[in-house]
């Protein structure tokens, strides 16, 4: 008999079975709690703040669909970005407060539902670069070309089918570098859609982004680290150097002798290149969510961190230093996700799930940010009855001493351990509390907790409650159900757990 007991982590809710190994993961996106907008939790009014806050928004502009907004650049007071509904996009952003769309345009190479466009490159003159890399929407991997000369009038000059799988690219004078998943492939751009492959090199592993400069490129590779290769020959690249790193490299940016790698889970690094041929890690800073993309402006380095933007600064200094962030902004009960993500200097370009949003950021300012973990609490049904809890983390990504009000909650059947109030917490530090389920309750408690603070723009933070979900309790026994695995072969729980300790995991994750 396999019964459930708890974990808990900061990233997923789990769910654990401590007899015989079995773990359940709670899906990240599942629940009433996840649709609550903090401006449906409590009614009172936010409590004053003497602060200013470093990070504010601009505009947004939600489209009728911007689902999977994954790539970000910008050119000048253009902001291109790259859909998998809507295709290749360009706004005027010539006052970032006031964005306006001017075109978009679908790739043929796609189907009509998902045209497909992920990552994109922009050359002088206005040539636009997209690809799309297959799966089970798009069957094949493809480069489109764009004239993006006149705005407002892009028109498609052709598509290029590959065998590799391409994520993203950079135009460097009349080549076109592609990240290829376990190849840099490097392209000659002719004056039409023209891409002829002149030179590659392999020995990567799971390459994501690159960006070059003079007879070098440099990859991020989410299985390699950074990876430095000489492309002075165009026709026999070859990789030079490894930089290790503690995370995925997802996204990069160069800027000068330094260079800025976004590690998924593991947050940002900051890297020295000195020496080109050879870089060295100069500092990391963890992120709560996943850093899929990096922008820099200044002196500032900006984040898409999943749930988030986060900016940090300290570049010139080669010691990164959080100074606030922005949630991604609210509407019709969900939030969107930050994939890509661009900056002209100041000013920050976020692409989100379902819309561009234009922020920024005022590097005069210095201010207390709370951020809480996690976002969304979870206080998992117990069989037996007992008292549930689970952890909330309060912590302070700001420049400022943040001081705590107060908490309310919207179930007297939820209660914590502390409830704050007076408790200031120094910049960097953090604060955790106990959060409780009263014992005896069976019904489900779709609830919250507001943290009561001086964050200048969150000073009513929300933190929705799903306590006693419907599923697996604590406690219960876990069903000896059939599962299908990986190879499509269907097999029974009983039967896996006779060869040990089992895994079972369902969430959505990048």
């Amino acid at each position: 008999m396999v019964t459930v007991s708890a974990m808990h982590g900061w990233r997923e809710r789990w769910w654990r079975a401590a007899v015989g190994g079995v773990a359940l993961a709670a899906g990240a996106h599942g629940g009433c709690a996840a649709k609550q907008p903090s401006s449906a939790c409590g009614n009172a009014a936010e409590p004053a703040s003497a602060w200013a806050d470093p990070v504010t928004l601009l505009d947004r502009y939600d489209g009728p669909s911007f689902s999977e907004l994954l790539d970000v650049e910008v050119d000048g007071d253009r902001v291109w970005f790259c859909t998998g509904v809507l295709g290749l996009n360009v706004y005027d952003a010539a006052d970032p407060a006031n964005l306006r769309f001017l075109d978009r345009v679908s790739p043929t190479a796609g189907n009509q539902t998902y045209p497909r466009c992920q990552h994109l490159a922009v050359a002088p003159g206005g040539r636009v670069y997209a690809t799309n890399l297959a799966n089970s929407i798009s069957r094949e991997s493809f480069i489109t070309v764009v004239d993006g000369s006149v705005p407002g009038s892009l028109q498609e000059l052709g598509t290029v089918f590959v065998d590799d799988e391409i994520q993203g690219i950079t135009v460097r004078g009349d080549h076109l570098v592609a990240a290829a998943h376990e190849a840099l492939v490097i392209y000659e751009r002719g004056p039409g859609a023209e891409l002829t492959e002149v030179g590659r090199v392999g020995e990567l592993g799971n390459a994501w982004t690159v960006r070059t400069a003079g007879d070098l490129a440099y990859v991020a590779d989410a299985a390699g680290g950074l990876v430095v290769v000489d492309i002075a020959d165009v026709s026999a690249p070859t990789v030079v150097s490894r930089l290790d790193l503690p995370g995925a490299a997802k996204d990069l940016e160069l800027v000068g002798d330094r260079a800025v790698v976004a590690l998924g889970a593991a947050g940002v690094a900051l890297v020295s290149l000195d020496d080109p041929l050879t870089p060295t890690l100069l500092d990391t800073e963890d992120t709560p969510g996943s850093a899929l993309g990096v922008a820099v402006g200044g002196d500032a380095v900006y984040v898409s961190d999943w749930n988030d933007l986060r900016v940090f600064a300290g570049l010139a200094a080669d010691d990164l230093v959080a100074v606030g962030s922005e949630p991604l902004p609210e509407g019709g009960g969900e939030e969107s996700r930050s994939l890509g993500i661009a900056a002209r200097d100041d000013v920050i370009f976020s692409g989100n799930w379902t819309e561009l949003v234009s922020y920024r950021f005022h590097s005069d300012r210095s201010a207390p940010d709370l951020n809480v973990r996690p976002r969304e609490l979870l206080l998992p049904r117990r069989a037996d009855g007992e008292e549930s809890r689970a952890l909330l983390e309060l912590r302070n990504a700001g420049t400022e001493p943040l001081r705590i009000d107060r908490l309310e909650f919207g179930s007297s059947l939820i209660s914590a351990d502390d409830d704050l109030a007076g408790v200031v917490i120094p910049a960097g530090d953090v604060e955790r509390i106990t959060v409780a389920l009263e014992a005896g309750t069976t019904d489900t408690v779709s609830s919250w907790i507001d943290v009561l603070s001086d964050d200048p723009d969150e000073a009513r933070k929300c933190v929705p409650v799903e306590a006693n979900p419907n599923g697996i309790g604590l406690g219960d026994v876990v069903p000896d159900v059939a599962y299908v695995g990986l190879d499509g072969a269907t097999v029974r729980l009983g039967e896996l757990l006779e060869e040990g300790p089992v895994l079972l995991a369902y969430f959505a994750t990048f």
